[in-house]
C-alpha cells in the first residue's frame, strides 16, 4: 500500500505516512464488503422461505380444513342414515295386536232344588268291638238344573235307630258352588263321628243311612236313604 501524498511504501498497519506525515486512510477490503453482502442475502432468503413454507403450511390446513372435513361428515350422515334405515327395516309392525279375551258369563245362582241329585258310597267306621263310629263318606253330587247355579252348604246325616239325633256335616269348598249341569265328587268328614251300636240299630249288616243336603239358608236341596253294612271297618259302595 503507498501514500497517496508522497507515494511512500507504507506498512500494512501505519497510521500516518513516515515520510511526508499524512494520515492514512485505511480502505475496507471489498472481499469484506462482500462477504457481508452474502450474509445478509443468505439471511434475508431464508426468512422469504420460511415465510413461503408458512404460507404453504396455511394453504394447505386451509384446503384440509374446508374439502376434506365437508366428506367425512357427509359420510358421517350417510352412515346414520344407513343405521336409521336398518332399524326401520328391523322395527315390528306397528299394528295393533288384537287378543281376544274371553268373558266369562256368571251364572244365577237358584233356590229351586227340583233337579239335584246326592248319592254316597264308601263309608269309613272306627270299629270298637260291641259299637262303631262312622268317620266319613264318599258322596256325589250333580246340578241337573240348567237354569243355573246351585251353592250347597252342608249334610245331615242320621242313622238307623237314632231317629232323633241328626249330625251336621259340613262340604269341602270345592262342593259348595255347582254350575249347571256340573257334578261333584269328594268326601264328607263328620265331626267327632256319628257312634252307633247294635243294641240300637238291630243288625248291623243292614243299617239305613239317611243324608240330607242343604244350602247355608237350611233350605233342603236333595235326600238319599239307603242300606250300609256297619259290621266292617270299611264297606265300599258304587256310587249311584
Amino acid at each position: 500500500m503507498e501514500c497517496k501524498k508522497c507515494g511512500f511504501d507504507l506498512i500494512k498497519d501505519d497510521l500516518f505516512c513516515p515520510e511526508c506525515g499524512s494520515k492514512i486512510k485505511k480502505i475496507k477490503s471489498v472481499k469484506t464488503k462482500s462477504k457481508k453482502r452474502f450474509k445478509k442475502t443468505i439471511i434475508i432468503s431464508s426468512v422469504i422461505l420460511g415465510l413461503i413454507i408458512l404460507m404453504s403450511l396455511f394453504v394447505v390446513a386451509w384446503s384440509y380444513y374446508n374439502h376434506v372435513p365437508n366428506e367425512f361428515v357427509k359420510n358421517d350422515n350417510l352412515n346414520e342414515n344407513v343405521k336409521i334405515e336398518k332399524q326401520i327395516v328391523n322395527a315390528p309392525p306397528s299394528e295393533p295386536i288384537e287378543e281376544e279375551i274371553e268373558e266369562e258369563i256368571a251364572e244365577p245362582v237358584i233356590t229351586s232344588y227340583t233337579k239335584v241329585a246326592i248319592s254316597f258310597g264308601e263309608v269309613q267306621i272306627d270299629w270298637k268291638g260291641t259299637w262303631g263310629k262312622i268317620k266319613s263318606f264318599k258322596y256325589a253330587i250333580k246340578n241337573n238344573n240348567n237354569a243355573g247355579t246351585i251353592e250347597p252348604s252342608y249334610f245331615l246325616i242320621m242313622v238307623e235307630g237314632y231317629d232323633d239325633f241328626e249330625k251336621k256335616v259340613p262340604l269341602s269348598k270345592d262342593s259348595q258352588s255347582l254350575k249347571a249341569g256340573l257334578a261333584v265328587t269328594s268326601y264328607a268328614i263328620i265331626p267327632n263321628g256319628y257312634a252307633y251300636s247294635e243294641l240300637s240299630t238291630g243288625d248291623l249288616s243292614s243299617v239305613d243311612i239317611t243324608i240330607i243336603l242343604y244350602d247355608e239358608s237350611d233350605v233342603e236341596m236333595a235326600l238319599i236313604k239307603k242300606s250300609v253294612n256297619l259290621e266292617e271297618p270299611t264297606m265300599e259302595f258304587a256310587i249311584e
